[in-house]
């Protein structure tokens, strides 16, 4: 809740109004009432996210390219490797350029190749997919995914 002073251990509060700006502000009583003090560096460095840095692919790598019917309309799918073997991007188009069901396919295929770049499992990446009540993925990506599960 904004503005609202939240307990901390040792009886000190924190003020959550100061979250939005670039300084983050410790209170802590003393002897004349509340006196702000910065984090110190090492509290800053521990309250940093920890993200996972991404991983580039090579200019030249692997790759395999094949042909899938989903939902009677056919895609080209390309994966692309890391020198590992592990998968590292995936390319979808269709042969209808320029179509918006194309271009949505297109689009989600860099999202995908973007998680799996950071380090996002193939398992979790399938298991986000929407699928049909046979258990059938209802969209290209979750049928390219099913497709990767197989090939890996």
């Amino acid at each position: 809740m904004m503005g609202h002073r939240e307990e901390m251990k040792g009886g000190d509060e924190y003020d959550a109004l100061r979250c939005r700006a670039k300084r983050r502000y410790h209170w802590r009583a003393g002897r004349r009432g509340l006196i702000k003090r910065q984090f110190n560096k090492r509290q800053r460095r521990e309250a940093r996210f920890h993200v996972k840095q991404r991983e580039q692919l090579p200019n030249r790598r692997p790759a395999q390219t094949f042909d899938m019917l989903v939902h009677e309309q056919r895609v080209i799918v390309t994966i692309g490797y890391h020198a590992d073997g592990r998968v590292g991007e995936v390319f979808i188009t269709s042969p209808k350029v320029g179509s918006n069901t194309e271009a949505i396919a297109r689009d989600a295929a860099v999202v995908l190749s973007i998680a799996i770049q950071y380090g996002v499992p193939l398992t979790t990446l399938r298991g986000a997919c929407t699928r049909e009540p046979d258990g059938s993925p209802s969209t290209v990506i979750g049928a390219v995914l099913d497709q990767l599960e197989v090939t890996l």
